[in-house]
C-alpha cells in the first residue's frame, strides 16, 4: 500500500490541493488530508483598503447634498501585459508611470488610479482585487 497519495480537486474559479497520507495503525488505516504549501487566494475585502459598504449604488459617498466618488490606486508591474489586464476590467484607470502615489509603488511598478462612479464599480474592484499582481488597493486622497 502507498505511503501517500495526491487528491487534486478543481472547483469553479480555483483549484485546492491536498496531499492525502495514510497513517497505518494495526489492521486499520485512517486517511489524512493535509494542505500542500500552495497559498490560498487573498480575498478582494483584505486587498481593498476601504469600506465599499459606504457607497451607494452609484458609487457615490457622504451626505445627499454634497456626494462624491472615491478614487483608488494601487500598483501593477510596468509592463503592457499587466495594463492591458487592468484596462479590460475597468474603463476608469488612468496610468502615473513614474509617481510612486501614496500607496508607495516601486520603480518596476506602475500607479494607477481609478474611481468608483462608474456601472459595475464593486465588481471591477473585486476583479481589480483578484489579480495576483495586485496587493492593495487603496483610497487616493488628493491634496
Amino acid at each position: 500500500m502507498p505511503a501517500a497519495v495526491l487528491l487534486l480537486v478543481q472547483g469553479a474559479a480555483l483549484s485546492i490541493q491536498h496531499r492525502v497520507a495514510v497513517a497505518e495503525s494495526g489492521d486499520q488505516t485512517m486517511p489524512i488530508a493535509m494542505p500542500l504549501s500552495t497559498p490560498a487566494p487573498t480575498p478582494a475585502s483584505a486587498v481593498i483598503g476601504f469600506d465599499l459598504a459606504a457607497l451607494d449604488e452609484h458609487g457615490l459617498i457622504g451626505p445627499q447634498d454634497g456626494k462624491r466618488a472615491v478614487d483608488y490606486e494601487y500598483c501593477i508591474p510596468n509592463h503592457q501585459q499587466a495594463l492591458d489586464e487592468v484596462l479590460a476590467i475597468d474603463p476608469s484607470a488612468r496610468v502615473m508611470a513614474g509617481s510612486p502615489g501614496r500607496i508607495g509603488c516601486s520603480e518596476a511598478q506602475w500607479l494607477v488610479l481609478g474611481n468608483t462612479h462608474q456601472p459595475g464599480f464593486r465588481d471591477v474592484l473585486h476583479q481589480l482585487a483578484r489579480l495576483a499582481f495586485v496587493r492593495r488597493i487603496e483610497q487616493a486622497v488628493f491634496e
